[in-house]
């Protein structure tokens, strides 16, 4: 039992819902995604590119997953070639490569969501993915420029691969989760960028001293001839070997040292923030690199990391471990289960509601019809449920396409298919029961509804998902049968969208681009009563 709760509150925090509309082609989401590296002593600097732009498919507005999941699938190929190309036995004598990066471009033209650094050569003229082809090409030059070899790798998403929650998005029309899909495009010339075949890295290290060496050679490409490459490989062994009794006289070595361990560590702590941004799902692997971190470099932000997952660790122990002893306490005060009630119920919230909380009191319609679980048990109650559910109006604020609020506001009501659960206190009066619960509903948005006349949806909006509530209630079972009946009052709270940006069609002008930006109340406050008929279990 408890573990199946553990797993549903989990998920519960873990659930957001988003529908897809392919857009135009011009505007949708274009990716591509690369990785630089170097030597400590950077005389040796390297960047690894994706040989594809990938354009969306199916969808018109970027998702922070999407980018998850790309920057997680190529980490797996730099891994590899870290771990292939190694030439030196001492780390920071090899290539490190820095976190992964996914450049992404999106919409009509690039005005506010572009955060490139070479756009310079971007027009209006441009969609995304002759902008995004510009953006590569500075790029690459760029690193050149900075003496960096560059080769091109061969990469794909993995759609059904470890990370394809990453490219999954829920379908409200058909109420299942589908795949996000790409178009493979503008591959690299390889007359202009080389394929990295495998031994590139391990040649030109191979040229190479190591970095506390006297010698101070330049980068020297290894000869084809396998003779001279095991003559070259013996005398950088050779220079190390004779170099080591004077490693304590190089005032550079700690540090060089000491920068490796910094940069290794910074790469382990972006991967767990990654995992982080995934949800509670993910804590506890993104733990595990926090923690690497912290052993390869210590630091206090790492360390307030850990802090901060193993506190969410010891509280959900600390509560599991207080249901056990509320269990066990139960037990002895009730032995014979005298004050236990379990009800299977089915349930309608909506009656004498109230809107006095909200700014803009008028056109509100929710209500609620659930089905679920309720249990009582010797001052202990709890409710898990499941139903379909209809939100307040939000009234929204519009933004143009600069970021710019404009004149007017748009009303949007929510349905939403609901799982939830409350817990709190009871007094049993024999076949009467009295409680008070607090819990919450997460809300899947299933469709929407636009009140305000002269506009319509380009897409879902990103909905608030998240009610909670305190419910008041009592239910009375019939003596001699299995039914219960009961009445229920709820306060309930949504915290409205601080900063969204989900596009909607002026009927006026449909040419121009406008967003939804911000609901006009902070939180959506409003009280309903509700009946329950439930059976006994």
């Amino acid at each position: 039992m408890n573990r199946f709760l553990t797993v549903t509150v989990l998920l519960l925090l873990s659930a957001r819902v988003f529908a897809q509309q392919e857009g135009p082609v011009a505007e949708r989401p274009a990716y591509f995604i690369y990785s630089a590296g170097e030597r400590t002593d950077k005389k040796l600097k390297v960047l690894l590119i994706s040989t594809y732009i990938y354009r969306a498919k199916n969808f018109a507005f970027p998702h922070d997953q999407i980018s998850t999941g790309m920057s997680l699938d190529f980490s797996k190929i730099i891994l590899r070639i870290e771990r292939e190309e190694k030439y030196f036995p001492a780390d920071y004598d090899n290539i490190m490569f820095n976190p992964i990066k996914v450049s992404d471009i999106y919409g009509n033209f690039q005005r506010w969501n572009i955060t490139h650094q070479y756009y310079d050569g971007i027009t209006q003229n441009d969609n995304t993915l002759t902008a995004l082809e510009k953006i590569r090409t500075a790029l690459i030059k760029d690193y050149q420029q900075k003496g960096y070899s560059v080769y091109q790798v061969s990469f794909a998403p993995e759609i059904d691969g470890a990370n394809q929650t990453s490219y999954s998005y829920y379908d409200a029309q058909t109420s299942t989760y589908k795949k996000f899909a790409f178009e493979q495009l503008s591959p690299l010339s390889p007359l202009w960028i080389p394929p990295f075949r495998t031994g590139n890295i391990r040649n030109l290290l191979a040229g190479l001293n190591t970095s506390t060496s006297q010698s101070s050679g330049g980068i020297v490409i290894e000869s084809k001839s396998t003779g001279k490459s095991q003559t070259t490989n013996s005398k950088s062994y050779s220079s190390t070997s004779s170099s080591s009794s004077k490693s304590s006289d190089d005032p550079e070595k700690w540090k060089r040292e000491a920068d490796l361990k910094m940069w290794e560590a910074a790469a382990l702590e972006a991967k767990g923030d990654t995992l982080y941004g995934m949800g509670a799902l993910f804590y506890m692997q993104a733990l595990d690199q926090y923690k690497a971190a912290f052993y390869t470099f210590p630091s206090a932000r790492v360390q307030s990391k850990i802090d901060n997952i193993n506190a969410m660790a010891s509280l959900g122990k600390a509560l599991r471990e207080g249901m056990e002893k509320v269990d066990e306490g139960v037990e002895r005060l009730d032995p014979h289960k005298k004050t236990r009630h379990i009800y299977g119920f089915v349930n309608y919230s909506g009656l004498l509601s109230s809107y006095d909380k909200i700014a803009n009191p008028n056109d509100h319609t929710a209500m609620g019809a659930f089905l679920g679980v309720t249990g009582h048990r010797t001052f202990v109650s709890f409710e898990v449920r499941l139903g379909y559910m209809r939100a307040p109006a939000y009234e929204y604020n519009i933004m143009d396409i600069n970021r710019q609020i404009v004149d007017g506001k748009v009303r949007i009501v929510q349905s939403s298919a609901t799982l939830g659960m409350s817990g709190g206190v009871n007094i049993p009066i024999r076949n009467l029961v009295i409680y008070g619960l607090y819990g919450f509903d997460c809300m899947l948005t299933t469709s929407q509804k636009i009140l305000t006349s002269g506009y319509s949806l380009d897409e879902t909006p990103t909905f608030p998902y998240l009610l909670t509530k305190f419910t008041f209630g009592t239910i009375y079972r019939i003596p001699r049968t299995k039914i219960g009946i009961g009445f229920q009052y709820n306060l309930n709270s949504i915290s409205g969208e601080k900063d969204g940006a989900s596009a909607i069609i002026n009927d006026k002008a449909p040419q121009e681009h406008y967003y939804l930006h911000s609901t006009t109340n902070e939180k959506y406050k409003y009280n309903n009563a509700g009946v329950l008929i439930g059976v006994t279990l």
